[in-house]
């Protein structure tokens, strides 16, 4: 396993100073991760929601911010790929998600790009 983004500190969901570790098992491979939540004196582990990426997937940018209607800031993803499939010329275009998740007791996969946020 190795680092697919420096670790984050952030304030998110209902608590401030907590971190995010982002890894992967091969490079340009799908991540996982946790969210080390401040609980008081200690943190909560929270693992992020597997997602299926396109082959070749790289974290540009891990920042928070509200993405729906309640009060408490989001994690969102930024992520590069090139999937290498029907795209000319030499079938390495890339583009670009932003995956957003909320957390409440547990991780929630709200959307990508391109999908509503509601």
């Amino acid at each position: 396993m190795s680092l697919a983004h420096p670790v984050v500190v952030g304030d998110f969901g209902t608590s401030a100073g907590n971190i995010v570790v982002l890894f992967r098992a091969e490079e340009f491979r799908d991540y996982t991760g946790w969210a080390l939540v401040s609980d008081g004196s200690a943190y909560r582990k929270f693992v992020l929601p597997d997602g299926t990426f396109p082959v070749a997937t790289t974290i540009r940018a891990v920042f928070f911010d509200n993405a729906d209607s309640d009060t408490e800031r989001e994690l969102f993803v930024l992520c590069r790929h090139i999937s290498g499939i029907g795209r000319a010329p030499g079938n390495t275009t890339p583009f670009y998600n932003t995956y957003i998740y909320d957390l409440d007791r547990r991780w929630l996969y709200i959307a990508r790009r391109g999908e509503r946020v509601s």
